[in-house]
C-alpha cells in the first residue's frame, strides 16, 4: 500500500513538472520597448517649433516660429511584407489658422527596429530592445555619406545613433515628460567655431512617441570687421575677423498635444 501511494506522488510531480515545462512565458514587450514608437491609425501630435535657416551671409536667415501636426492616416503591407503606416505633416502659424498639408511621410517598427522616411529617406529611430549605452547606424537604410570633407571614408561623419537615459524623465522649462528615452543623433562641436556644429537629439516617451526634438547644423565661415563685410581665406584665424553662421539650419520641436481620433 505504502508503495502504491508513494509511486501515486511521484506520478503527480512528473505531470506537474511537465506541464510547468510546456507552459509557454510570454514576453513583456513593455522590456523591448516597442511603445516608445506606436504606430496606430488615428494617432496624432502636436508640436511647438522654432526655426532659424541661415542661407549665406550674402542672403540672410529665415526664422519661422509655427505649429506642426503629425496624424497616422492609413497603412499599409509595405515591400518587405511588413505593416508601415502614412503619417500626413501639416502646419499652421496661429492655432487658430486652418492646418496646411506640408508633406507625408511613412513609419514603420518590426521587432529589431523602428523607421521614419522622411522625405524619401529612410532613417532608423530607434532599436529593440532598449538598453542604456546602445549605438547604431541611423544611416544605415539610406545613402548618407559617411565622408568628410576630402571625400574620404571616415567613421566621425557618421550618424552614430546613441540612446541615453533609459525610461527616466525628460525636464524642459517648466514641462516634464515622464517614462522617456533620448536618442543622440549626433554630436560634434567646432570648440573655435571654425568650420562647422553638427549636434541633434530626439526624445521619445512611452506610449507617446516623439516629444522633442533639437537640432543645431551650421557652418561657420570668418569675416573681416569693416564695412564690405569680407571674408577671409581658408578660415584662418586672422585677428581682424570675426566668426559667423554661414548657413544651416536651427530647430527645436517641441509637443504641446498629442491623442487618438
Amino acid at each position: 500500500m505504502l508503495r502504491q501511494r508513494s509511486k501515486y506522488i511521484f506520478y503527480c510531480l512528473v505531470v506537474l513538472v511537465a506541464a510547468g515545462c510546456s507552459r509557454q512565458i510570454e514576453p513583456n514587450f513593455d522590456d523591448f520597448g516597442y511603445n516608445y514608437f506606436p504606430l496606430n491609425v488615428g494617432d496624432f501630435r502636436v508640436y511647438q517649433v522654432e526655426q532659424i535657416t541661415f542661407r549665406g551671409i550674402d542672403v540672410g536667415t529665415d526664422s519661422l516660429d509655427f505649429q506642426l501636426r503629425e496624424h497616422v492616416v492609413d497603412s499599409f503591407i509595405n515591400q518587405a511584407g511588413g505593416v508601415s503606416y502614412k503619417v500626413e505633416r501639416s502646419t499652421r502659424l496661429l492655432p487658430t489658422d486652418p492646418w496646411v498639408l506640408d508633406s507625408v511621410w511613412t513609419a514603420r517598427r518590426d521587432e529589431v527596429r523602428a523607421v521614419s522616411t522622411e522625405n524619401n529617406t529612410p532613417f532608423i529611430k530607434l532599436v529593440f530592445p532598449i538598453s542604456e549605452g546602445k549605438t547604431w547606424d541611423g544611416n544605415k537604410l539610406n545613402n548618407a555619406p559617411c565622408t568628410n570633407d576630402l571625400g574620404l571614408s571616415d567613421s566621425l561623419y557618421c550618424d552614430a545613433y546613441e540612446m541615453v537615459s533609459i525610461r527616466e524623465n525628460f525636464e524642459l522649462d517648466t514641462m516634464v515628460f515622464e517614462n522617456t528615452i533620448t536618442v543622440i543623433q549626433q554630436d560634434s562641436r567646432d570648440p573655435l567655431f571654425i568650420t562647422s556644429d553638427d549636434v541633434r537629439k530626439e526624445v521619445y516617451q512611452l506610449d507617446v512617441g516623439l516629444v522633442y526634438k533639437e537640432s543645431f547644423v551650421v557652418n561657420y565661415v570668418q569675416c573681416a570687421v569693416g564695412a564690405d563685410n569680407s571674408c577671409c581665406l581658408n578660415g584662418d584665424l586672422n585677428p581682424t575677423c570675426v566668426t559667423t553662421v554661414d548657413r544651416g539650419l536651427v530647430l527645436k520641436q517641441v509637443l504641446i498635444d498629442s491623442g487618438v481620433e
